[in-house]
């Protein structure tokens, strides 16, 4: 039987951050959970899963999880790819994505892709690895094993602009900004009303 996950389970640093955060567990937040996660912890992809499953996951979240994790290796690489990870819940995450964006699942596409991707992790530039994928790798046959998530790569995403959750992400965890730093400091993280110097 498949995990359901609840944000307590994999944010903390507050002691009563899970009641906070739970139950709101909007786009914003589901974005900032997947540009926080670590990708050598052994529930991440199970993790990054339930978030590509929520309602309110959003499609530039859904892209910047399947960037990240390079599942468009799956496309010519199958299931077998990448050896380095955990082949079966890459898999599972990469054929979860790629459906449900051609499906129309992801039906908030607001976001803008998260100013951490780098150039090459841009949609032109992914596909374009993905063409030289076919070439290199299948020797210019395209038999690859997962669709290409067309709509994931095609889409025309806004620009990204900063949305005041009350959380931000570090290497380790989400944190709550106003319980984690102290009150001079909260204009570094756009906290309303907060200002340099207060």
């Amino acid at each position: 039987m498949a995990r359901t996950y609840d944000l307590p389970d994999f944010v903390a640093l507050d002691s009563d951050l899970p009641g906070q955060i739970s139950g709101r567990a909007d786009r914003f937040i589901l974005n900032e959970i997947a540009f926080a996660v670590n990708w050598d912890h052994p529930d991440t992809y199970a993790i990054l899963r339930w978030i590509a499953e929520q309602d309110e996951c959003d499609l530039a979240t859904a892209y910047g999880i399947y960037v990240l994790g390079n599942l468009h290796e799956h496309i010519y690489f199958g299931a077998e790819y990448p050896s380095y990870a955990p082949n079966d819940q890459s898999w599972a995450l990469a054929k979860t994505i790629t459906e449900r964006s051609e499906n129309g699942f992801y039906s908030s596409a607001k976001l803008g892709l998260h100013p951490n991707l780098a150039t090459e992790q841009r949609p032109m530039a992914l596909l374009e690895e993905i063409k030289t994928g076919f070439d290199r790798k299948l020797n210019g046959h395209n038999s690859g094993f997962l669709a290409i998530p067309n709509t994931l790569i095609s889409h025309d995403y806004p620009c990204w602009t900063e949305n005041y959750t009350g959380y931000a992400a570090d290497e380790e965890c989400l944190f709550n900004i106003e319980k984690a730093l102290p009150k001079d400091l909260w204009w570094t993280m756009n906290v309303p009303g907060a200002e340099k110097g207060t």
